[in-house]
């Protein structure tokens, strides 16, 4: 009976998730029948093989175990096993950022606060292990003293013990090594994100002053423009001026004209001056109304400026020829009057004090084309 409890005891403590054990380094192979105990993250390589644990009975004593120890230990077991299957931080902060996506809208890649959480969870595990160790050794020293005090041999007892030291020092290496990746993870994270934050505080500083660039050679642009428009304005202001003190010039000598002519060609030369001051109010309201839109309409019409210009001076321009043309028929129609009257010497003294009168610059081709009709 005491051999079997012996092995049952043995089987307990040797069959520790060899599942695990598997995918670790420095592999052995365990040939016995495990069962679904704790103590998970031990590693095999300090496992001894169940050949070597049946070699080393033969030559051991049989020794009196206490059966109470071994729910206890399995209690331990279970409730080390509870603690250290706690869920590791959220994958979320593995996933990679989506094409277009904004590196502000997500945690990063690799988030400190979490990388902190994991690195305290398997601090806790390694305590757990290390407690279990403990209890393990506290288990052997009981064995052993048993075992001393019946003065027998115990070989196996002392590779036990062995084989627990070597497992704490292993247990300790694993997770240093865990610590050391963890924070090597960390860094590289933080590293990653200060290069990325980095980048992006470039990118948008290139950003920022290539639109301060474009804002103002735009503004620079827009203020030459704004200019011209000016310059353009004024342009024509003058020339409509210009234009308005030959037409007045031009009614003028009209007027001079009709008052010396005869009392029967007044009423006609009336109605004739009449019209041609329609007219010319006419011409002057809307060259004044087209005036006032070019300047109600500045600021819209900064890009289409020097069209609207052109498209303005070609106006005046034939609004001018008109004029001149109105000015020629009225100069025609006085002829005609001056034809119908009976007394031609007359006529011919009234040309001949017409062409004594000094002309002015703008109307000497009017005043040569009426000596020449």
């Amino acid at each position: 009976m005491n051999q079997e409890n012996q092995k049952q005891e043995q089987k307990s403590m040797l069959s520790q998730n060899t599942d695990l054990s598997v995918k670790k380094e420095n592999q052995i192979p365990v040939e016995a029948e495990t069962k679904d105990t704790t103590y998970p993250t031990v590693q095999s390589s300090i496992i001894p093989s169940m050949n070597d644990s049946k070699k080393e009975e033969t030559n051991s004593p049989t020794v009196e175990i206490n059966p109470q120890k071994k729910p206890e230990a399995s209690q331990n077991n279970i409730n080390n096993n509870e603690s250290i299957k706690e869920k590791s931080p959220d994958s979320e902060s593995r996933k990679p950022f989506t094409a277009g996506q904004d590196i502000t809208c997500r945690p990063p890649k690799y988030d400190p606060e979490r990388m902190n959480n994991h690195i305290q969870n398997l601090i806790k595990e390694k305590k757990a292990h290390l407690k279990k160790i403990a209890n393990l050794e506290d288990q052997v020293n009981q064995l052993r003293k048993d075992l001393s005090a019946n003065n027998t041999r115990v070989p196996k007892t002392e590779k036990m013990i062995d084989i627990f030291s070597t497992a704490q020092e292993n247990a300790e290496k694993y997770f240093d090594n865990i610590k050391n990746l963890a924070d090597a993870e960390m860094a590289k994270a933080k590293k990653s994100a200060e290069e990325t934050i980095t980048n992006a505080n470039q990118k948008a500083q290139k950003v920022l002053a290539l639109a301060e660039k474009k804002a103002l050679y735009i503004q620079e642009k827009a203020s030459e423009q704004a200019l011209e428009l000016q310059k353009k304005n004024g342009i024509m202001m003058q020339e409509t001026e210009r234009y308005k003190s030959s037409i007045e010039a031009q009614l003028n000598e009209a007027k001079a004209k009709i008052e010396t002519s005869e009392n029967q060609a007044n009423e006609k030369a009336e109605r004739i001056i009449i019209k041609a001051k329609e007219d010319a109010a006419n011409i002057l309201t809307e060259a004044n109304m087209k005036l006032e839109l070019a300047n109600k309409k500045h600021d819209q019409i900064i890009g289409r400026a020097e069209d609207q210009v052109e498209h303005i001076v070609s106006c005046a321009r034939t609004e001018y020829e008109g004029l001149r043309s109105l000015i020629d028929k009225s100069s025609l129609q006085y002829i005609e009057l001056c034809k119908d009257l009976s007394d031609f010497d007359y006529l011919y003294s009234f040309t001949e004090t017409i062409n004594s009168q000094p002309d002015e610059d703008d109307s000497e081709s009017d005043s040569g084309e009426t000596k020449e009709n």
